[in-house]
């Protein structure tokens, strides 16, 4: 994978500069630092090829020589950029300004990172610190971005849920391709449109990208803070597919990053009552108590009245008690939410299969 010009004329300008000198002078130092430079132009040739890993390599070797050298930090940045280790590059630019404050390039690294992981108030920043006047290439992503994500929200807040699908989109393709808050809002989208596949795509893609907003705390998204977001989209999808133990497991670490908030406090008292409902019923359809798990379950779909594991459960206790109709019926309802629930489908056959033999009404 060769690298873009851009970040090629980057490295080069980093090289010509002489960032964070900040070792008494001695014969040893200006040995070290010597090396250091050699080492970290090694790095740079690897950066240039796509050798994202060598490069991370030589720039610590660098480092590890000439520890205050700001230039080498941002390139090392940009490395964990191409590695997708968004975080750990966030941290080594705020690292390389910590050491020169005036050094421009970490500033034009976080804009671009910060647009990346859409974060718009970040960027905005970094943005009016790189330079006097502002790149207008960047300027101008940040700003599409910043158009795409407000009408995503206002469409969250209005329940609109294709647009919000459209236009967070919009925002990934114009330059927002790896903001976990992005995935997270789509996953939240695509629930109430019953794809649920694809939800638990975007929510896995949303965990598993490199930013623990811990190392900004205050970050906020439509009202929650940005981690609590996630969980407690994540336990949304979990429940929807059934996994309630992560549900649980989710929307509890939710309550803890964000306690005040009043949707997670009303989600966390939801989710624990449709996994208690659900345990009951089971506990009582183990135990041969059919027509009890029915109510469990029941109680269950009260809380989410769109849970295909509830309504397939529910089945089989119907079918147990020799109500294939209602077994049928629930059945169905299950495979609106799910058309491809594999396990909804053999059980309404089966209920199918029963009303077949039914005896005719009496008349």
């Amino acid at each position: 994978m060769i690298v873009h010009e851009k970040h090629r004329e980057e490295l080069l300008q980093d090289q010509e500069q002489d960032h964070g000198d900040c070792l008494p002078i001695s014969s040893s130092n200006v040995t070290s630092k010597a090396d250091a430079e050699e080492v970290k132009r090694a790095g740079n040739e690897e950066y240039k090829k796509g050798n994202f890993e060598e490069a991370l390599r030589l720039y610590d070797s660098a480092l590890a020589m000439w520890p205050d050298n700001a230039a080498c930090r941002g390139n090392r940045a940009a490395a964990l950029t191409g590695l997708r280790r968004f975080g750990e590059a966030v941290d080594d630019c705020h690292e390389a300004l910590r050491i020169d404050p005036s050094y421009g390039r970490a500033h034009q690294r976080l804009t671009s990172l910060h647009i990346r992981l859409g974060h718009i108030e970040d960027a905005l920043k970094h943005l009016s610190l790189a330079s006097p006047q502002p790149d207008p290439i960047e300027l101008d992503k940040l700003q599409t971005v910043q158009k795409h994500l407000g009408k995503c929200l206002d469409a969250r807040k209005a329940g609109d849920w294709k647009t919000v699908l459209r236009e967070a989109d919009a925002a990934i393709a114009s330059g927002a391709d790896s903001s976990a808050l992005l995935l997270a809002t789509k996953a939240e989208a695509l629930l109430p449109l019953n794809l649920l596949d694809e939800a638990d795509s975007a929510i896995s893609g949303a965990s598993k990208l490199d930013y623990p907003f811990s190392r900004s705390s205050d970050t906020k998204f439509c009202g929650f803070h940005a981690n609590a977001y996630i969980l407690y989209v994540h336990a949304q999808v979990d429940m929807a597919l059934g996994r309630f133990d992560h549900a649980v497991s989710a929307i509890d670490k939710a309550r803890v990053k964000d306690p005040a908030n009043t949707r997670v406090v009303t989600m966390h008292n939801k989710v624990k009552a449709v996994a208690r409902a659900r345990s009951l019923g089971n506990e009582l359809y183990n135990s041969g108590k059919f027509q009890e798990a029915c109510l469990a379950y029941g109680e269950g779909l009260k809380q989410h009245p769109t849970n295909k594991v509830l309504y397939c459960n529910r089945a089989a206790c119907w079918f147990k008690l020799e109500q294939w109709e209602k077994s049928v019926e629930d059945c169905n309802e299950a495979l609106k939410i799910d058309p491809n629930y594999t396990k909804a489908s053999l059980r309404r056959a089966a209920s199918y299969d029963k009303v077949a033999y039914l005896p005719p009404p009496t008349i």
